[in-house]
């Protein structure tokens, strides 16, 4: 991916982030696959689309 396309890919991302409730983001990251616990806290995989959370 390009450097303009994919810091396009990355607002969108960020703007539907931002626009989620509290509740709806808390919900979303309870969803995602976790990948573990380091140093930093835990991980977790979220996958996302063009449309949203897939």
């Amino acid at each position: 991916m390009i450097r303009a396309s994919r810091l396009t890919a990355h607002t969108d991302i960020a703007t539907s982030l931002a626009l989620l409730s509290d509740h709806d983001l808390a919900s979303l990251v309870e969803s995602g696959r976790p990948l573990g616990h380091r140093i930093g806290g835990r991980s977790t995989l979220i996958e996302w689309t063009a449309h949203g959370c897939s």
